[in-house]
């Protein structure tokens, strides 16, 4: 899979960093989101096998962060899902 820009997006983590592969991001005081696009070949894989693996780094064995891995696009209806938790 490979990180894709989007409108929502407000920063790109690790622009200047040449051992990691630039990271597009929209960021605010709860969450990291980024936008990953499948390969064709990719998106056969999880057609026929219907799981998707998701890898997060723990740097010296600090905890690992909550995470989502999702299908839908986060920034539509977010104010539905905001109406469903109050």
């Amino acid at each position: 899979m490979t990180p894709i820009e989007f409108p929502q997006m407000t920063g790109i983590a690790a622009k200047d960093q040449p051992e990691y592969q630039p990271l597009p991001t929209y960021r605010d005081n709860e969450y990291v989101i980024s936008c990953w696009k499948m390969s064709t070949f990719e998106r056969i894989k999880v057609l026929l096998r219907g799981r998707v693996w998701l890898w997060l780094m723990i740097p010296s064995g600090k905890s690992i962060t909550p995470s989502i891995v999702a299908v839908d696009n986060p920034f539509i209806n977010a104010a539905k899902r905001e109406d469903d938790n109050t």
